[in-house]
């Protein structure tokens, strides 16, 4: 394939292959199945077919590596080392504490695994058209476990949902057993807003479709009755404010977007709106004391164990001792604490910082690509809205969330345009590599 002349420089390169999309197609469908249980040392892990797609994967790529392939995959190196970094106070805590090496192992690996989802995609996505086809499978995941969470609430929920009987409700609400309210909540907070950005940047049926999917998505938010999930989206979007105005947000698209959220709760059973308000209405007058005593244990554990912690998902022997059946702390920050001391929680802590350093950047990028800024946009309302909700939920220790939280981080390294040079027409200068709708 002959590239565009640039400068008068002309290069010849043979296409690889760019399969990104379908991986991350036959990795979010693994997690799907419930996988079998598998016991081991008296304890009932899950082994999933994602768990044993992923190294496959891993294995096959590094391969090709070898082979020639170049699949570097890192964009930000500061990323790399402090993942590493946590990766190894991860087992530095285990081997110190050796509370429950079970849980600690499994605490490794579902970081491992997402960390290496974020490669594989990052790695493995090389064109423009393979990225927007990655968004969309993101989306329809989401739309999959909307229509799950629909089908349910119409089959079973529907008929004993109401304001009277809203927490009831809301316990009965899973899917497959492995996920319930809270946590599909916390999976769908980040996929929400790429819908709709991927709505805002389409045109005529594809809009159209996006606008559908995130209905579909915001319905599923809804039935999961998470109040931390809807405000979080909420606080989310305001943060990204100065954003929108930037990207040339206008008074037409507000009023547009609130006809759309209208429309929206008109189609939405009155019952399941009048519930969700009833819950807030509620929490309100009788805020969840049993969180702040989560926080509180975390809290002591880490002043008593500041360097390592108390090992890697271990924090639940303590909620135990104080009569709290909760394996995690409902804060990500205090249970990074309390389990891996500063040791474990300082480069965890810098690794968001960096995670929405580099979003913010790709948001206020100077490319004229708009469409990159507006999807650069709804993935860093995602991010900020998804880390607000961890501060009242267990979301990190989840493999679903973590592997959903990486392929949004992937997708925002692939869509930022902050680091591409253009010559005075404002075309990319041509460099070895360069495909026409290759990604900058």
């Amino acid at each position: 394939m002959r590239e565009p002349k640039s400068h008068g420089v002309a290069a010849l390169v043979p296409p690889k292959p760019d399969y990104g999309w379908w991986i991350l197609v036959v990795l979010l469908c693994s997690m799907l199945f419930e996988g079998l249980v598998i016991p081991v040392f008296g304890r009932t892990p899950n082994l999933s077919l994602f768990d044993i797609l992923l190294p496959m994967i891993v294995m096959y790529l590094v391969v090709r590596n070898f082979l020639g392939d170049c699949l570097t995959g890192f964009r930000d190196r500061t990323v790399l080392y402090l993942a590493v970094a946590y990766v190894l106070a991860n087992m530095l805590s285990m081997m110190v504490n050796y509370r429950d090496v079970l849980r600690s192992f499994v605490a490794i690996k579902i970081f491992v695994f997402g960390f290496l989802t974020y490669w594989v995609l990052s790695a493995t996505i090389r064109s423009r058209l393979t990225l927007e086809r990655a968004t969309v499978c993101l989306v329809v995941w989401g739309v999959v476990l909307g229509i799950m969470l629909l089908y349910r609430f119409v089959m079973d929920w529907s008929s004993v949902i109401g304001p009277e009987a809203s927490y009831e409700a809301k316990d009965q609400i899973s899917i497959y057993g492995w996920a319930r309210s809270n946590y599909l909540a916390a999976i769908l907070v980040p996929i929400l807003p790429v819908a709709t950005g991927s709505a805002v940047i389409r045109h005529g049926v594809q809009r159209l479709m996006m606008i559908v999917a995130a209905g579909v998505i915001g319905f599923g938010l809804l039935i999961t009755m998470s109040k931390a999930a809807i405000l979080s989206l909420v606080l989310g979007a305001i943060c990204a404010t100065p954003l929108f105005y930037k990207a040339g947000l206008t008074l037409r698209h507000v009023l547009t977007l609130l006809s759309i959220i209208v429309l929206f709760f008109l189609i939405v059973p009155t019952d399941l709106v009048a519930t969700n308000y009833d819950m807030f209405v509620y929490r309100a007058d009788n805020p969840d004391l049993n969180r702040i005593d989560l926080w509180t244990i975390a809290w002591k554990e880490f002043v008593r164990n500041p360097v390592l912690g108390v090992g890697p998902y271990c924090i639940y022997i303590y909620n135990r001792q104080y009569a709290i059946d909760d394996l995690y702390t409902h804060n990500f920050i205090l249970n990074a604490l309390a389990d891996l001391g500063l040791v474990g929680a300082l480069p965890f802590v810098l690794l968001l910082a960096a995670l929405v350093r580099r979003s913010y950047k790709a948001c206020v990028s100077t490319s004229s690509d708009l469409n990159s800024r507006w999807m650069s946009i709804s993935l860093y309302v995602g991010l900020i809205s998804t880390l607000i909700h961890g501060l009242v939920e267990p979301t990190f220790p989840g493999r679903e969330y973590s592997v959903v939280f990486w392929v949004c981080i992937s997708l925002i390294m692939l869509y930022d345009q902050s680091g591409v040079r253009l010559n005075q027409s404002g075309v990319p200068l041509s460099r070895v590599g360069y495909r026409p709708d290759a990604i900058p």
